[in-house]
């Protein structure tokens, strides 16, 4: 186990120092979600599966989504994204192969079973923490989770009343407007002479 740690502890100061010192936006975004990976696993290996796979979804995933979508607008090059990659194929092999090892790894390590003394009253002998977390959260900790989601709620409606401008000259689409128009209203049949246009 001290050797697993020491490996996944090792390539997370590599992805932080990575995101330090890169004069490159994408490599610092890349070694960025280099180093959540391998938090993630840590957190995996000492029994908080729950935080681990949520630092994944919601950070590697925000962070990765946010890249490609800041990608899309600038409207990269990709003949000169593939240049500038080129020259690094063996650094993308390498940490490619060191990603393969490292969800091996996880996936060949069985944490062991928090009891009691670890965990105090929370996590039962043969219980794991995602299961206590819901118990605690739903339970003792309920009411402060609504009372966050209520906050969190009041935040974006708040952010979506101070950014709603009334703009002048501007043809909004109106429904009701559309639903009452009838094809007699709006419709003229014109059966103009042979040889002439209609004006």
């Amino acid at each position: 186990m001290l050797g697993l740690f020491s490996f996944f502890s090792f390539f997370l100061l590599l992805g932080a120092l990575g995101v330090v010192f890169s004069r490159h936006t994408v490599h610092a975004v890349l070694s960025l979600i280099f180093a959540f990976f391998n938090a993630a696993a840590l957190l995996i290996m000492i029994g908080a599966e729950f935080v681990g796979f949520m630092l994944i979804v919601v950070y590697v995933g925000a962070v990765a989504v946010l890249f490609l979508f800041v990608v899309m607008m600038l409207d990269v090059d990709r003949d000169a994204l593939r240049a500038a990659v080129a020259p690094h194929k063996k650094w993308v092999i390498f940490f490619a192969a060191v990603f393969v090892i490292e969800i091996l790894a996880l996936v060949a390590y069985h944490p062991p079973q928090l009891g009691a003394g670890a965990m105090g009253a929370l996590v039962p002998a043969q219980g794991d923490n995602v299961r206590a977390l819901g118990m605690v959260l739903y339970t003792t900790y309920a009411p402060l989770f609504y009372a966050a989601g209520m906050i969190l709620l009041l935040a974006m409606i708040g952010a979506i009343v101070l950014t709603l401008r009334q703009r002048s000259g501007v043809r909004r689409q109106v429904i009701a407007q559309q639903n009452a128009r009838r094809a007699e209203d709006t419709v003229t049949l014109a059966k103009p002479p042979s040889g002439e246009g209609v004006l």
